[in-house]
């Protein structure tokens, strides 16, 4: 750490108990709310991507590919 940075600015104090305990519960109650919230919207995102993943593999898994999906030969320069 730089000497003058540390001259500059004093380090803080330690937190009392009850200031933790209140840090603490505001932790708890927004970030549990938060954690659920990003969860839904994550969540929300995710699961039709999940849906169509899997009626991509039952298609792929029954049916045999169409003729234009067949692998083809790279195309080299010309």
């Amino acid at each position: 750490m730089d000497s003058s940075f540390a001259a500059e600015t004093p380090a803080p104090g330690e937190p009392s108990a009850e200031e933790v305990a209140a840090m603490l519960g505001l932790v708890a109650a927004d970030g549990f709310q938060a954690t659920i919230a990003a969860q839904q919207r994550l969540l929300g995102q995710l699961l039709p991507a999940l849906a169509a993943r899997e009626e991509l593999l039952s298609l792929a898994c029954t049916d045999p590919p169409p003729a234009e999906l067949a692998p083809r030969r790279p195309a080299g320069p010309t």
